[in-house]
């Protein structure tokens, strides 16, 4: 038995239709409606649920989940032994019942990638006029036919690999547990053939470009460079973690202050270090109008060259440009001197936000520090290596990230480039950063918290770059994004 929700139109001219959910035993399918009627173009038949482009869709598939529920405890609807028995003869009812399992154990995400392979599946089927697929018929033609079958789909080899490897996986598993017996695995004489990603990512000068516009305050383009950025200074910071960081991750030990998580993906603990300029671009999500006070508003006593200035931070901004310019033009040296009275105001700044932060954790420390993610969603979820989330859960997360995706094109023409900047751009960026430095994989791997140097090794393959061997905290040092202004 399988339970998919569809949307149904009366007329296949129709622009919309009501949701069903269609019940199929036995090569007959039955459907029951949720009475909701939608558009087509808010459906999205391969996750077979509503896209987040439309207002209600969290409301929506929570009704389409809670009603495949109720069907699943209908014992009238049970699975009968003909279709049980079925499952040893056929791959795609065994590819069916796993994603039951999937949903079963609310891994979500695995559920999305077998899903769709599952999806391409039936077309290949549908292509060779086949209503079925056999344990039996999966030999290495059957394989080779299938790649080939995606090729004219026009899928890039990495994602035909992903897909092909789903399928592996499934053989693989029905072989352990019994259900198909074979002496000639198709997949050990298959050759998964990997073509080199070009990973976008933003050089020195184009995050120059970005840092040093001008927005308007409050803006969702302000608001998304400053996300951008925390992604960059939280040392390549997934996209994931950016939305699931709390206050109760944030270990306060003054300049030796840590960001101590479990990453989402991966379910393995890192940590990251709270820098000056992380701590800035954090603090613009606790309160912007007290950041815009530290930033622009507030003045300093500054001592420089034997004189007592009080100035606010563009103004020590703006001389430290003007001191630059005059020791290129005099031949003098005063741009060191200058620079460690910046850090001091610097690290008075630091230390404020810090145990103003460090306060406001002790009484809510589940509260998350990028006000994106819905709080009541997640009020009893620990974020560990043990974490299951709801359907709904997990769905909200991704349509966060969708938006956040959306919102980041915004800043392209920030860049001076033509660059597609993605939530996944920053972790590039970071990564090649650190190449460009010279620093080496161990640390690169550290930082971005992979649990293998071999992943790491993996990873760079797509980086044009050979150097590896320093540190990335002079990355810092040398970017100090907080004080680029354009020339």
């Amino acid at each position: 038995m399988t339970i998919t929700p569809c949307l149904k139109k009366r007329y296949s001219t129709d622009n919309h239709g009501i949701i069903n959910i269609r019940i199929t035993q036995n090569r007959k399918s039955k459907y029951i409606s949720t009475k909701v009627s939608i558009l087509e173009r808010y459906w999205n038949p391969n996750k077979k649920e509503v896209r987040s482009s439309y207002d209600k869709h969290e409301s929506i598939n929570d009704l389409i989940e809670s009603e495949i529920d109720k069907i699943k405890k209908d014992r009238s609807l049970s699975t009968s032994h003909e279709v049980v028995s079925n499952v040893k003869k056929s791959f795609l009812t065994y590819f069916e019942e796993y994603l039951e399992r999937l949903t079963k154990q609310e891994k979500y995400g695995s559920y999305k990638k077998f899903n769709t392979t599952l999806q391409h599946l039936r077309g290949y089927n549908m292509s060779k006029s086949k209503s079925d697929l056999l344990f039996s018929e999966v030999d290495y033609q059957w394989v080779e036919g299938f790649r080939e079958y995606l090729t004219i789909k026009h899928l890039k080899k990495n994602t035909q690999n992903n897909y092909l490897k789903c399928c592996q996986r499934l053989y693989n598993l029905s072989i352990k547990e019994k259900v198909f017996k074979t002496y000639e695995n198709p997949f050990d004489q298959f050759k998964f053939k990997r073509e080199k990603v070009e990973k976008r990512f933003l050089t020195f000068d184009q995050l120059q470009y970005l840092v040093s516009h001008d927005l308007k305050k409050g803006s969702v383009v302000e608001e998304t460079r400053n996300r951008f950025l925390v992604q960059i200074y939280g040392q390549g910071l997934r996209v994931s973690d950016l939305l699931t960081l709390r206050y109760k991750n944030l270990n306060f030990d003054g300049h030796s202050s840590r960001i101590n998580f479990t990453q989402f993906k991966t379910k393995k603990s890192h940590s990251v270090q709270l820098s000056y300029d992380l701590m800035k671009q954090l603090f613009y999500h606790f309160d912007r109008d007290l950041y815009f006070k530290f930033y622009e508003t507030e003045k300093y006593s500054f001592n420089f060259d034997g004189k007592k200035k009080n100035w606010t931070f563009p103004q020590i901004e703006r001389n430290s440009k003007t001191v630059r310019d005059n020791d290129k033009k005099n031949g003098t040296n005063l741009l060191e001197k200058y620079s460690k009275e910046v850090y001091r105001i610097v690290g008075i700044i630091f230390m404020k936000q810090h145990d103003i932060l460090r306060d406001y954790s002790i009484e809510n420390p589940n509260k998350f520090i990028v006000t994106c993610l819905n709080e009541r969603y997640f009020e009893n979820v620990e974020f560990n290596d043990n974490t299951n989330l709801t359907k709904t859960q997990y769905n909200h997360i991704q349509s966060k990230i969708t938006v956040y995706n959306r919102n980041l094109k915004k800043l392209s023409k920030l860049t001076g480039t033509n660059i597609r900047i993605t939530s996944h751009t920053p972790r590039h960026t970071f990564t090649n950063l650190l190449l460009t430095e010279g620093t080496d994989v161990y640390s690169i791997s550290k930082s971005l918290g992979h649990s293998r140097l071999s992943i790491t090794e993996n990873y760079l393959k797509d980086f044009d770059t050979e150097r590896v061997d320093s540190d990335n905290t002079m990355v810092f040092r040398k970017i100090n994004l907080h004080r680029i202004t354009l020339k």
